[in-house]
Parts: structure tokens; sequence; C-alpha cells
């Protein structure tokens, strides 16, 4: 029986939107995102293949809300 999921793709997005809006680029890290999310780092990479890719997800997520508000 394959292990219960800790923590959504969405859950991680968003945790990383609020490290990036509270503290700026820098604070945005695996360790800071996996922090946030009860989980431990090398977790976030079963999603993500590295820093860059959870950046552009948290980027394309913000523009998605952004058009949806302009709607």
């Amino acid at each position: 029986m394959p292990a219960r999921e800790r923590t959504s793709t969405n859950e991680i997005i968003a945790a990383g939107r609020e490290l990036l809006e509270d503290g700026g680029p820098g604070s945005l890290t695996m360790q800071a995102v996996a922090t946030r999310v009860g989980v431990r780092a090398p977790s976030l990479y079963k999603r993500f293949r590295d820093r860059d890719a959870l950046v552009s997800a948290v980027a394309a997520s913000a523009v998605d809300d952004l058009g949806a508000r302009l709607d």
C-alpha cells in the first residue's frame, strides 16, 4: 500500500507564494517551503525537479490569479 501524501502540489505552491510575498525571492527555498508545509525538503523533489521548477510554478500561479482578477 503506498504511503499517504502529506501535502499537495497546490499547498506547496501556496507556501512558496507566501514565502515570496513575505520575504522576497531569497526566502523561497526548498527547505523553507518544506518547513511551511510540514515535510522534509527531499520530499518536494517528488513534485519539482529543483528550485527553478518550484519558482516557475509559483510564478505561473501568481500570473493565473492575476489573470482571473482582471477578467
